[in-house]
């Protein structure tokens, strides 16, 4: 079964589909060979869902506003002192968190109005990413969840 979700694809894995990365191969060469489009892919598993509710310490915030919370998925695991590559001085007051292959970001103002976007995020640390806002992450993880 696959459904496509606010460009977000959730598919059932096989076994030998374990490895995020042949997973982000595979679904490449297809969507290449189907539609003749090249696009970047980023896997997202349900563990990188839960993840974020579990890891990301803005929402420990006291009266934390959710419509400002996004996570940016990366393409690799990413080390905490990534966080001096993005130069978030040049962002100031939007604020970011590393875990993993994951960026936590409280947006001051919002999404509309910020330069830190996944284009800085991919050129200051020379990957893929994808952002997704925080009401996405919990409805990605409801869908994973009703599987």
């Amino acid at each position: 079964m696959t459904i496509l979700h606010s460009l977000s694809l959730i598919r059932a894995a096989t076994a030998e589909e374990e490895n995020p990365a042949k997973v982000g191969f595979t679904i490449k060469q297809e969507l290449f060979k189907t539609l003749g489009l090249e696009v970047p892919v980023v896997v997202i598993g349900k563990s990188d869902l839960e993840a974020c509710f579990a890891n990301n310490s803005f929402l420990k915030e006291k009266e934390v506003d959710l419509k400002k919370l996004y996570v940016a998925f990366v393409s690799m695991e990413l080390k905490s002192d990534s966080i001096n590559d993005l130069k978030m001085s040049q962002v100031k007051p939007d604020e970011a968190q590393i875990d993993g292959s994951r960026i936590y970001i409280k947006y001051a103002v919002g999404a509309g109005k910020t330069r830190f976007d996944q284009k800085y995020i991919e050129k200051k640390l020379n990957l893929i990413a994808t952002i997704r806002n925080w009401n996405t992450v919990t409805q990605l993880l409801k869908l994973f969840e009703e599987r």
